[in-house]
């Protein structure tokens, strides 16, 4: 683990950057557009065929769209800094070029899907009740949730591997592992 090999590691880190992104775009976008994104969820639930009129619903369909919003934004931020850094230990991993390009797009396409799972329930919940909405979209949650929990083992199992064994590495890796 000496030096970076951000070549490997490119279409991980542009995914995650996009995921960065999407971040900062949501806090700039619900800061501006509170009230109109409300709004848009009170229209949406009320016209819902799901809760019937009843106000006390409605209110709390707009509540919960709202909270599943910030979650997301909360989301691309913080999984998006923590796949950076993730992303940037596997670049300077002493596994093979391939290996470390398999394992970035895995974080990076992980931490985008999992956090788009609650933007898109967010807007659905505004349509349905929340239990509903979350189990339409639960493939995408665990897809995403999934794809970042094992890429993040791969990474933590390649520094384990390092801190363990970092002069010699046991035979059974050595097919992991960049030739010098």
């Amino acid at each position: 683990m000496d030096k970076f090999d951000f070549a490997a590691v490119r279409f991980g880190l542009l995914i995650t950057m996009t995921t960065l992104l999407m971040g900062v775009y949501l806090g700039v976008h619900f800061g501006k557009n509170e009230d109109d994104i409300k709004g848009y969820l009170k229209e949406k639930a009320t016209a819902s065929a799901a809760f019937k009129g009843d106000e006390k619903l409605i209110k709390k369909a707009v509540k919960n769209g709202w909270k599943y919003l910030k979650r997301s934004h909360e989301h691309f931020q913080g999984l998006g800094a923590i796949s950076l850094g993730l992303i940037l230990i596997l670049s300077a991993s002493w596994l093979k070029p391939k290996l470390k390009s398999l394992v970035s797009i895995g974080v990076g396409l992980g931490s985008f899907i999992y956090p788009l799972f609650w933007y898109l329930v967010a807007y659905k919940v505004a349509g349905m009740e929340k239990h509903a909405a979350k189990e339409s979209l639960a493939l995408v949650a665990q897809a995403g949730a999934g794809l970042y929990l094992v890429s993040f083992l791969a990474v933590f199992a390649t520094v384990f591997c390092y801190a363990i064994w970092k002069d010699s590495l046991p035979s059974f890796l050595a097919p992991l592992k960049e030739t010098d």
